[in-house]
């Protein structure tokens, strides 16, 4: 678990030093500050989520929690039981559709399945403010005609020729160009056993934050990648964001817990996130093949080891199948000191041209049209209502 004292304190002087987007002068940044953090419409997508979060709220059904890497366990996890002839092979019985009074259909996430449908948000959103535009279609990321051109759009002609099977290995032409994982100091060399958590639990302390979702949603929902790659899907609320806010990329998201990994299906396959596969086991065996698979990959999103050392090995691994529009994304930057560490040595790293904190994700940038290397943090300006010049 994260240091709460050393978050605070981080979060007080990030929020001290950091900007609205009144004060950003680069055009980039205050399109991506605005997209990502002022953008108050409400999506289908953000209801159907939480509605999978409620239901793993209230599971009780326990987890084999394997831990390759993720710092500290959540406490309250049981101790491990004596081994009976290896693990159980019987998996986890958790059902997201059993939700009592659910939608039936499987497609209730998509805007455009929803005809007739009252167009008022639920009362009880945060987003729901007065002024906003009255139909939350309006907001589908996938028909938002005459919005401004992608940032990625750029990369696109570099996926000419690719299979069209969303899942579809990279072809044999891009054979060769795989690079070794890094070392990462001894971690993933072996797991730990950390004993069995209930589904309630782990969602409670592990699973990403409904603010932060909405934000990995309206970041898809604005870089619009075609492909995305997760380290770390935990239980799949991060994965379910992120592919409801671009349905059509081909998302691969990476776990090394095979219970973890079942839970993650489960979801995904309740909200009808089709493009999107969780691949199980440790990163040094499966992110160079999810690379390949991807290449070039647009987005990718860490959230899977909260050590320096292994995370900016990831970072490393990616880079040969990224290109300059690729956005990478980090969880939890200040999770620790070694963490926040981490994140200025990569700040640092010659590849990157940008970085843009906003203290829950940090994201940086590798695009040499940014002739000079620049940092923002930004908060929201409702935070800073002072600050509007």
């Amino acid at each position: 678990m994260p240091n709460h004292l050393f978050r605070l304190g981080r979060f007080l002087d990030f929020y001290r030093k950091a900007v609205t987007k009144y004060q950003l002068h680069s055009p980039f940044v205050f399109d991506l500050a605005n997209a990502v953090l002022e953008d108050r419409r409400w999506f289908y997508a953000f209801r159907d989520v939480e509605r999978v979060r409620r239901k793993m709220l209230e599971s009780a059904v326990k987890l084999e929690v394997v831990d390759y890497g993720a710092a500290v366990l959540p406490p309250g996890i049981a101790p491990p039981a004596p081994p009976a002839g290896g693990r159980s092979a019987s998996p986890p019985a958790y059902d997201p559709d059993s939700n009592a009074g659910k939608s039936t259909s499987p497609l209730a996430s998509d805007p455009d399945t929803n005809a007739g449908k009252s167009a008022s948000p639920p009362a009880s959103d945060p987003d729901t403010n007065a002024g906003k535009s009255a139909s939350p279609l309006a907001s589908d990321p996938d028909t938002n005609a005459g919005k401004s051109a992608s940032p990625l759009a750029s990369a696109n002609d570099t996926n000419a020729g690719k299979s069209a099977s969303p899942l579809a290995p990279a072809s044999d032409s891009n054979a060769g160009s795989t690079t070794p994982l890094p070392p990462t100091g001894g971690v993933g060399g072996g797991y730990t056993r950390g004993g069995s958590a209930s589904v309630r639990l782990i969602a409670r302390r592990a699973a990403s934050t409904m603010a932060q979702g909405r934000m990995l949603f309206r970041l898809a929902n604005w870089a619009a990648p075609q492909t995305m790659l997760e380290l770390g899907t935990s239980l799949g609320v991060g994965a379910m964001y992120l592919a409801s806010g671009r349905r059509s990329a081909r998302f691969l998201t990476l776990e090394g817990c095979p219970d973890f990994a079942k839970i993650a299906r489960a979801n995904l396959a309740a909200l009808d996130l089709k493009n999107t596969e969780v691949v199980t086991g440790r990163f040094e065996e499966t992110l160079a093949k999810a690379l390949e698979r991807l290449q070039p990959v647009d987005l990718v999103f860490f959230d899977g080891n909260h050590r320096p050392e292994p995370t900016l090995a990831y970072f490393e691994a990616c880079l040969p199948f990224a290109h300059a529009h690729s956005v990478f994304v980090f969880d939890d930057a200040y999770w620790s000191p070694g963490m926040e560490q981490a994140w200025q040595r990569l700040k640092e790293h010659p590849r990157v041209t940008l970085t843009v904190d906003f203290f829950d994700l940090s994201l940086a940038f590798i695009n040499p049209d940014f002739k000079e290397k620049q940092h923002f943090r930004v908060v929201p300006a409702r935070w800073k209502p002072w600050r509007v010049f």
